[in-house]
Formats: structure tokens, C-alpha cells, sequence
């Protein structure tokens, strides 16, 4: 399921970004060239078409995405580095999947589930994590950078402490 989603995820974001005139038809072709490089030398969820947009080709800034995102959509920013994130519900399984989309559930609030992301653009990444939790849905843009650090983060923490003797 992972590598389904982080192609599908990476996919529909290249044609959001296209679509709304974000890149050129030739930064989508180069980036994914660069994406796809780094799934074949094994960095799997490292690896991500946005990533490759903003530091490969160089066909995008991120904080003309961020803005594009709350202009178009409504979304808010949210500074993941400022957020303090439970770990508590969040599996192993939930955290490869929060890195493939580059998407996070970062609070559970009764029936409203917050998600942070960079990935908003991508219809695919929005719907399995929406089906993912059946609450209501809060969306918010997240710096890609900030989301990955968070997630490596929790993933850290998730490690069980060595049982001394």
C-alpha cells in the first residue's frame, strides 16, 4: 500500500501543480526523472516529486506553493516545528504512510482529526487518509521540510526504550 500511494500521492500532485500553472509540462518531466531515479537507488519514501521540484529542478518555491495552497483552497499554515504532536496514536504503519504522502494526523480533537501536509493538491493522499480516519477532516499546509523532520521525529520516539539490567 505504501509504494501504491506514494506513486499515486506523487502523481496527481505533479498534475495539481501542472494544472494550476505552478510548473511547466518540462519541470514535471525533469523532476520525475529525479523522483523515479531515487526510487531505483532504494530511498523509497525519501524520495518525492515535490522534493525533487524544489531542490533538483528548482521549478518551484515552496512558500509560492504554500500561498497558492491558502489562496485556492482556504487552508492555513502551520508550523509543525511550534506543534506539539502525541505519538501515542500514531503506528509505525501510520508514520511510513504520513512519509510517502508527506502528510500528518497531528491532533484528534473528539470527532475532528487535523491534518498537516504538502501534499494537499494530490486528491489521492487527501481521500486514503480521510478514509483513514472517519472524524471531521481539518486541513493545513505544511512546509515539506517541517513535515518530514516531524515524522523521522515520531518514528524516533516510537523506539522502544532498551530494557536495562
Amino acid at each position: 500500500m505504501i509504494q501504491h500511494m506514494l506513486m499515486r500521492g506523487n502523481r496527481s500532485l505533479g498534475v495539481a501543480l501542472l494544472q494550476g500553472g505552478l510548473i511547466s509540462n518540462e519541470d514535471l518531466e525533469a523532476a520525475n526523472h529525479f523522483f523515479l531515479s531515487a526510487l531505483k537507488d532504494g530511498k523509497g519514501t525519501d524520495s518525492s516529486l515535490l522534493k525533487s521540484l524544489l531542490y533538483d529542478v528548482k521549478a518551484l518555491s515552496e512558500q509560492e506553493l504554500i500561498e497558492y495552497q491558502i489562496s485556492q483552497s482556504g487552508l492555513n499554515y502551520i508550523p509543525l516545528n511550534n506543534y506539539h504532536i502525541r505519538p501515542t496514536w500514531l503506528t509505525e504503519d501510520l508514520l511510513e504512510l504520513a512519509l510517502a504522502t508527506r502528510t500528518l494526523p497531528i491532533d484528534l480533537v473528539e470527532d475532528t482529526i487535523f491534518f498537516a501536509s504538502a501534499y494537499n493538491l494530490s486528491t489521492p493522499v487527501v481521500q486514503t487518509w480521510e478514509e483513514q480516519f472517519k472524524g471531521q477532516p481539518l486541513w493545513f499546509v505544511s512546509k515539506l521540510e517541517d513535515l518530514e523532520n516531524t515524522v523521522y521525529r515520531l518514528k524516533e520516539e516510537l523506539v522502544p526504550e532498551p530494557v536495562s539490567a
